[in-house]
């Protein structure tokens, strides 16, 4: 199984961005925004390493690292700060953090000092991997997709239709559905109330064209877990999948889902 890392960090940009290439490096992830949803995150799955932001809502991360280390744990804590390293990495370092990198940090140096101190991810063919079921009518996006997400370390089924949805659903058991709406057979809607009648907790990411203004709020009422527009950002779109199914299946076994 992959090791998985924690990253606290209040921009959502840079959170995004820091998981996907840590997910890239091999490694899985869950950030959080704050200091109460890190402590609560790193409770729940006690993660091999922390990335942590000092400036957070709820507690600086210094009180983060106080009440890891009240935990009993000794997982490994880096900052991440924009912060002068001359005013904050000695009290960084005096706190418990293994290292201190100023933002933005040196990609390379990250990772190598991230694998020293963390496990390297089991590679060989029995890791688990997340699977999507991606269902769009335009066979030219359904192609492209599952390239993208295959890059990003997802395995992949297709369907162009929503009869041939649920019935991929029910064979494949995917851990994610990433829905179009404008489907043949039955359009989006039709297919996640199908699946709610037949009792799925599948978590469904809608990916479509339409306005999110005027489409949205039926989507969620149906239970999606999220709305994305096409195109989708790579950085948004990977975070999401790896949020649904991890939300899904928090222990990362057993990660088909029915």
């Amino acid at each position: 199984m992959r090791s998985t890392i924690l990253i606290v960090d209040d921009d959502p940009d840079i959170r995004t961005g820091v998981a996907v290439r840590m997910r890239a490096a091999g490694y899985d992830a869950v950030t959080a925004p704050d200091a109460v949803a890190g402590v609560g995150l790193f409770q729940k799955f006690a993660p091999a390493l922390v990335l942590l932001d000092i400036n957070l809502p709820g507690g600086d991360g210094f009180l983060v690292m106080q009440r890891i280390r009240e935990l009993g744990s000794n997982t490994p804590v880096i900052v991440l700060s924009a912060r002068d390293p001359e005013l904050a990495e000695e009290r960084a370092l005096a706190a418990g953090a293994a290292a201190f990198f100023q933002k933005p940090a040196d990609n390379s140096e990250l990772l190598e000092l991230i694998s020293r101190l963390a496990p390297r991810v089991n590679n060989d063919a029995t890791t688990p991997k997340y699977r999507v079921l991606v269902v769009d009518d335009d066979p030219d996006i359904r192609s492209a997709m599952q390239v993208r997400l295959r890059g990003a370390g997802f395995s992949t089924a297709a369907a162009s239709d929503g009869l041939t949805a649920i019935t991929v659903w029910q064979r494949d058991h995917p851990d994610v559905i990433l829905l179009d709406i404008g489907l043949p057979g039955g359009d989006g809607y039709s297919v996640m109330q199908r699946l709610n009648d037949l009792g799925s907790r599948t978590p469904i990411v809608i990916l479509s064209a339409r306005d999110p203004a005027a489409h949205a709020d039926r989507a969620f009422r149906l239970g999606a877990f999220a709305y994305l527009q096409k195109p989708p950002d790579n950085g948004e779109l990977f975070d999401t999948l790896y949020r649904a199914a991890r939300e899904a299946a928090p222990d990362g076994i057993g990660l088909r889902i029915a």
